[in-house]
């Protein structure tokens, strides 16, 4: 037995892509979802929401969401006009993995439909505290805390991370996630294996909008810390990057692990548009930009290149991550808060570098290199 979620009269949908219904004619409907694979829904429940596009919608259509009545822990759906399906989910206090069929069916004409499905998926809440009511079970040791900043990102949305980290960690803490009402933001995931948080968002075609993302750390009977991001979205699409910049010289410094203490490698990057002889040898009228690589340890000890791949923006010493700053002509600094970095080597073995990245102020920064690469092992200095 199935229970309706919601029932809605549609007149036209459009949004992104996933599964899909095969069509006879081009006149016969489709619904695609706004995600690949399985709905992974936060531990600690809450709102969520997914997208889903609706193709050659039929006059008289109607759409049904659905999902078996006895997953009594998936709450109402809602469907809004910009083809989102939102719902409330219970925290999963039970200690194993639970899912549930979720399905799209949309009936048009007489007796045809089209249907579109997906599991969403949860996992059990991390457990806590033995007794966290019991007031004489404090924690005594050091103050944890939440650290994340703001994130800006480019008007043509996406699917974004942000980072954060615990400091001070305390063993069976909870950590539990709230988020400002967005319409516009989606598929809202706190990677807790990672200490990353994923979520997606829609083009802006308007002006320039926020919406904020605050963790609270409860590591005992009335002790809690929390901290809040704010996600700036610029205000609308632009015909290409803010700034770009194919960079002409490169000096790289390898450091080791020794300042991670783990196994990630950091590797130093300065690259310039006005060659330089030194790393930070800033030339009048130069633009500059700083970047450190956080990965693996070189493939060839002998070299002390960074490993090849996709390293998304960070500012703690993750794995495959990387942290950038931009100086420009009159050497006034620039930070970032989003990006992606794509790393390689041709033949010959010079570097291929391209860098897309959001600034703090909301301008994207496309810098790319090509060519000679070398990195002075300074370890031991």
């Amino acid at each position: 037995m199935r229970k309706i979620l919601f029932f809605l009269t549609l007149t036209a949908a459009a949004v992104l892509a996933g599964c899909q219904e095969k069509s006879e004619t081009e006149a016969v409907p489709e619904l695609r979802l706004g995600f690949t694979g399985d709905f992974i829904l936060a531990p600690e429940g809450g709102d969520t929401s997914f997208v889903y596009t609706l193709e050659s919608p039929a006059a008289d259509g109607k759409l049904k969401v659905s999902a078996p009545e006895s997953e009594t822990w998936l709450g109402e759906c809602k469907v809004a006009d910009n083809s989102t399906v939102t719902f409330t989910v219970e925290p999963n206090e039970t200690d194993a993995e639970r899912s549930a069929e979720i399905t799209l069916t949309y009936f048009y004409g007489e007796g045809s439909i089209v249907e579109c499905g997906f599991m969403a998926v949860q996992s059990p809440v991390p457990a806590g505290p033995d007794d966290p009511d019991d007031p004489d079970e404090p924690w005594t040791g050091p103050v944890p805390d939440v650290i994340m900043v703001d994130m800006s990102v480019p008007a043509e949305g996406g699917l974004y991370k942000l980072l954060y980290y615990i400091a001070e960690p305390v063993p069976g803490a909870k950590l539990y996630m709230t988020c400002s009402d967005a319409w516009w933001v989606s598929d809202v995931v706190c990677d807790t294996v990672n200490s990353e948080i994923s979520f997606r968002v829609a083009p802006n075609d308007g002006e320039r909008r926020t919406f904020s993302i605050t963790l609270t750390y409860v590591y005992g009977p009335g002790q809690e810390t929390s901290a809040t991001a704010e996600i700036a979205q610029s205000a609308s699409a632009s015909e290409g990057p803010d700034y770009e910049w194919d960079m002409v010289k490169m000096m790289g410094e390898y450091m080791g692990n020794k300042k991670t203490y783990t196994d990630v490698h950091v590797y130093y990057t300065y690259m310039s548009n006005i060659t330089f002889d030194a790393p930070d040898d800033y030339l009048s009228g130069s633009c500059s930009y700083d970047v450190e690589i956080y990965g693996p340890e070189p493939l060839d000890p002998d070299i002390l290149l960074p490993v090849g791949g996709t390293y998304e923006y960070g500012t703690t010493y993750m794995m495959n991550t990387f942290n950038i700053t931009y100086r420009d002509a009159f050497g006034d600094w620039y930070y970032f808060n989003s990006g992606t970095m794509t790393l390689g080597y041709d033949e010959e073995g010079n570097m291929l570098m391209d860098i897309l990245a959001t600034d703090e102020d909301g301008m994207i920064h496309h810098v790319t290199y090509a060519g000679p690469a070398n990195y002075v092992d300074i370890r031991e200095e």
